[in-house]
């Protein structure tokens, strides 16, 4: 699964505007707002492959015009395999993770086998 979100409602509902003004599709704000909490719920979950059979998550910060996204955390069958050096805050806090959680996290990644 490829996961992208962007570090605020208010970001993802400027560029849903932005998308409108040019003839894309549109959604009302309180649907966005839905939206955008029920995804940021849901990645917990996505996160942990007995829950949700999903088995390689790549979880991306799509924040910056105009750039690629940045990947942040690289999940395989339930293990990190890559975490960014600079952890968005958002994701941080969607995952409920201390700076000592994620500094426990960069230690112990370690090549899987036959990687």
């Amino acid at each position: 699964m490829i996961y992208a979100a962007l570090d605020s409602f208010q970001r993802h509902f400027e560029r849903v505007r932005r998308r409108a003004a040019r003839g894309g599709h549109a959604a009302s704000e309180s649907t966005l707002r839905r939206i955008h909490q029920s995804s940021l719920a849901n990645l917990s979950i996505a996160l942990d492959p007995e829950r949700s059979s999903i088995d390689d998550l790549r979880v991306f910060d799509n924040s910056a015009d105009e750039k690629m996204p940045n990947l942040n955390l690289d999940v395989k069958h339930g293990r990190i395999v890559h975490i960014s050096d600079e952890f968005p805050p958002w994701l941080q806090a969607t995952l409920h993770l201390t700076d000592l959680d994620i500094e426990r996290i960069r230690t112990t990644i370690r090549p899987a086998p036959g990687e």
